[in-house]
């Protein structure tokens, strides 16, 4: 990679870091190309040069999104943090940090940008086997029960995950979220019956 393109790479990386900030913060409405060369410290026209289109550039937007997401995730699989630590430390986190991208904002570019809906089946496709593989990890380590299929887990806990989502929107202003939320994890792990003997 020569001078060139390396300045290239550079300048895309901070507009697309830009676009999404601003497209985070106010969803479609903020996806201004004036707005985006002002904050990365470049011009409409160079934008314009890179990408052709507004369209065009949140498409990379969103595809850069779910790339770092995939990586993030594979990262996690494969390092050597045990299953149990993993799904408390990364699943289980309070939604928070500027690297991911706000439910309703997501559900506004899809309603508006319906062929952005293939690209989310392309991550899903590629992030299902991510998924089982990390699954048969914690099978391994002996904390995933036999008996229980990885569909079933998946299923479970996507219903969790939005179930969570929910909870810190209802929750966001309570004074005692970051407790509330450690008990929430516990009846995630455990439940709230206890053994009876």
């Amino acid at each position: 990679m020569d001078g060139y393109e390396r300045r290239a790479l550079l300048k895309k990386t901070s507009i697309e870091k830009a676009a999404f900030q601003l497209l985070n913060s106010g969803g479609i409405k903020a996806f201004r190309i004036k707005d985006i060369a002002e904050i990365a410290g470049t011009s409409p026209a160079s934008i314009y040069n890179y990408y052709g289109s507004k369209e065009k550039l949140l498409v990379e937007v969103m595809k850069g999104f779910y790339e770092q997401q995939y990586q993030k995730f594979t990262n996690l699989v494969h390092n050597d943090d045990s299953f149990i630590e993993q799904l408390s430390s990364y699943f289980l986190q309070k939604p928070e940090g500027t690297n991911l991208l706000r439910k309703d904002i997501m559900e506004e570019i899809l309603k508006e940008h319906s062929e952005l809906n293939e690209l989310i089946k392309e991550y899903q496709n590629k992030m299902s086997p991510l998924f089982v593989e990390w699954i048969e990890k914690g099978r391994k380590q002996g904390y995933v029960k036999e008996g229980i299929s990885n569909e079933t887990i998946m299923y479970y806990y996507n219903m969790m995950s939005k179930a969570m989502d929910n909870l810190f929107n209802q929750l966001s202003e309570h004074q005692d979220v970051e407790e509330i939320f450690k008990e929430v994890k516990q009846l995630f792990f455990y439940g709230f019956i206890n053994d009876v003997k």
